[in-house]
């Protein structure tokens, strides 16, 4: 766990595109605040819902997965998105939350998830939240907002998910090249032994 919390800080020094701007014009994030400022519930609901009537293979994730682990991550999805739009003046905090998010979805693979189920994911977000708004705002400003912000998010989901695969496979790796070591190790004993 400290190597990947080293990785994130490696990552946090070395790859701010954003410092000193944001991503997101000042008016941008007024819409997409202003757009959670209604009812919102079952969001997470409605934007996996979207990608499952669409791609044949989440579906065979979401029935792998089981249908209460799959509202559970539905839930997940919409917390992590309440997260991200209470702190859309935070930049650092969005991209932070966001690699957690993407680490936490490295166990479901067992299950056939895919990165690039977030593709979708990002899509089905955009429009749900897009009709969040109402009509409230003019509609290109507002696909605007949500597409900026679902393209910081999910940069950074990805790299939260490939950094925590990467640390999975290292973490596998090592007890299985000392156990590789170990026998050339014990073959060159014996071989000395022998001759």
């Amino acid at each position: 766990s400290s190597n990947l919390n080293e990785s994130r800080q490696y990552f946090r020094n070395n790859n701010s595109d954003y410092r000193g701007t944001h991503p997101i014009s000042p008016q941008g994030r007024e819409i997409i605040q202003a757009c959670f400022g209604n009812h919102h519930n079952e969001i997470g609901y409605r934007i996996c819902m979207r990608v499952f009537e669409k791609r044949t293979d989440y579906q065979r994730f979401v029935y792998a997965l089981g249908r209460e682990r799959w509202l559970s991550a539905s839930v997940e999805l919409r917390d992590y998105l309440n997260n991200v739009v209470s702190k859309v003046h935070n930049v650092s905090a969005v991209e932070e939350m966001s690699r957690h998010y993407g680490e936490r979805h490295v166990p479901l693979k067992k299950y056939g998830f895919k990165p690039d189920f977030w593709v979708s994911i990002a899509d089905a977000m955009a429009v749900e939240c897009v009709i969040l708004d109402m009509a409230n705002h003019q509609p290109t400003e507002t696909v605007m907002a949500w597409s900026q912000l679902t393209s910081l998010m999910f940069t950074s989901i990805r790299d939260g998910y490939y950094a925590a695969l990467r640390f999975q496979r290292q973490t596998l790796k090592k007890p299985v090249d000392s156990i590789k070591s170990s026998k050339k190790s014990a073959t060159s004993i014996a071989e000395k032994f022998v001759s």
